[in-house]
């Protein structure tokens, strides 16, 4: 019985070291590339569920204008009311190991689904900036 409680918790804790390394963004930290990055919301739609009730969609692209792939960013995105101030903030992947390496030069389209924005929002595109970005490098380079 020992012996099962062993194995047990020893698969636990690989299962659990496993997800945390797969999920953990490749490459290295550059702040700094954000400059080269375009990212813009191009829509904003709301549709009514039976279950969920109003579901908030975010349409947007971004553009990686630098000389190096982009393989995790997310973007900070904020809500505004109709007087230009903030009404919510939020923060979302953009690019992930789910939606694959943003190549130079490469635009992608993306979609954001929100379960919840302030009633204050007023209701155009919300403005979105890069926050945290992680790149590769170049093809022929060492890391």
């Amino acid at each position: 019985m020992l012996a099962g409680l062993i194995v047990t918790l020893a698969l636990i804790a690989l299962l659990r070291w496993g997800s945390r390394h797969q999920n953990s963004p490749q490459g290295r930290s550059d702040r700094a590339y954000a400059a080269r990055i375009e990212l813009r919301a191009t829509d904003a739609l709301r549709a009514e569920t039976m279950m969920a009730g109003s579901v908030y969609y975010i349409d947007g692209k971004v553009r990686n204008r630098g000389p190096l792939p982009v393989s995790y960013l997310t973007a900070r995105i904020r809500f505004l009311d109709p007087f230009g101030q903030l009404a919510q903030l939020s923060e979302r992947p953009i690019v992930d190991h789910s939606s694959g390496v943003l190549q130079p030069g490469q635009t992608r389209a993306f979609r954001l689904g929100f379960s919840h924005i302030s009633a204050l929002w007023n209701q155009a595109p919300p403005a979105m900036q890069p926050a945290a970005i992680y790149v590769q490098p170049a093809r022929g380079q060492k890391p």
